[in-house]
């Protein structure tokens, strides 16, 4: 799937579905396994996919399948705009909408102890974790096709930035880092 940086980020969309309904529309930037780009619209996409799967709406599914499991309470999808004054402070501009489109892609928030707990439960030796050992492997080794510059780092939702993996995020005004360390520490 594209890109879509736009779609996210400049088109005031209603929500992430319909931004999944917008990037299926969309033609494929590549035959699947050809090349790699790394596009919000796949998760969005996703989201959509886990609702029809589980008959139940993406938040309530992930906190049943991933969260609940793994010990995580703090975890929600964030609307842009917070209208209570508990949280961090951030800067959003005008008509700006991009946690109600991003959703599955970008709009979660949960306190650091709870990111940390993610991605433990990630490690390939964790009890805890939800997945199977082999889908642990799959979303640390990189997936890109050797040679594309930058993008090869890039796996089944987490990045690896040499011994560490993890995953980054960026918005208007905020930025998040998350790894995990060779030594088990995130």
């Amino acid at each position: 799937i594209p890109e879509m940086r736009k779609l996210f980020f400049s088109t005031p969309l209603k929500d992430w579905r319909t931004a999944a309904a917008t990037a299926l529309k969309t033609t494929l930037i590549c035959d699947p396994g050809g090349g790699y780009k790394y596009s919000n619209g796949n998760y969005a996409i996703l989201g959509v996919l886990i609702e029809q799967a589980t008959d139940l709406p993406l938040e309530d599914a992930v906190r049943e399948l991933v969260l609940d499991p793994v010990g995580i309470t703090t975890a929600s999808i964030s609307p842009t705009r917070v209208t209570n004054r508990s949280g961090a402070k951030y800067y959003v501009s005008n008509n700006r909408r991009y946690m109600e489109a991003l959703g599955p892609a970008g709009a979660w928030q949960m306190s650091p102890s709870d990111v940390a707990r993610l991605l433990g439960a990630l490690q390939p030796d964790s009890p805890t974790s939800p997945l199977s050992v082999e889908s642990r492997r799959m979303m640390q080794e990189p997936t890109a096709p050797a040679g594309q510059r930058y993008n090869n780092r890039y796996s089944l939702g987490l990045e690896k930035y040499g011994v560490l993996w993890g995953h980054t995020g960026t918005l208007q005004s905020a930025r998040t880092i998350a790894f995990m360390l060779p030594n088990g520490y995130s």
